[in-house]
């Protein structure tokens, strides 16, 4: 992509709107995180606006399952754990109540709290069906 091409795409992107009404938590994944679309099946701003309500959905699953995330440094031998910046890198994990891992990531290299937010929100969407398993034993009990 040349750099008239990428300033255009930047442009498209900020100017996108979303193509159903969103709530100020959907607005949030709507602006900052990351987004995909089917071309066969939707333009660009509906996948984004489906991806900002995915996100969100999840991040209400893991609120309403009482699972809990951390971030930590991560500890990896010395040769894995080097990095070119000098930077430390982050690992975040979801689990559930009895402290057991149920998704994690690791080599963040950020602990900005939009990133982290998002982060959450995304581990929590590749575990939604668990996620609402836990809160509908909960309801259940």
């Amino acid at each position: 992509m040349n750099a008239h091409n990428a300033r255009t795409a930047q442009a498209d992107t900020a100017a996108m709107l979303p193509t159903q009404p969103l709530d100020k938590a959907q607005r949030f994944f709507f602006d900052n995180a990351g987004y995909s679309w089917n071309p066969r099946k939707e333009t660009p701003a509906q996948g984004r606006t489906r991806g900002a309500m995915a996100l969100r959905a999840a991040e209400q699953a893991y609120s309403d399952a009482e699972a809990y995330a951390s971030v930590e440094f991560c500890v990896w031998p010395d040769e894995i754990a080097t990095y070119e910046d000098g930077e430390q890198r982050y690992m975040m994990a979801i689990r559930d109540g009895d402290g057991h891992t149920m998704n994690s990531c690791g080599a963040m290299d950020s602990e900005d709290s939009t990133q982290r937010r998002i982060m959450h929100a995304e581990l929590a969407l590749d575990i939604l069906a668990e996620l609402r398993e836990l809160t509908a034993a909960e309801l259940t009990a």
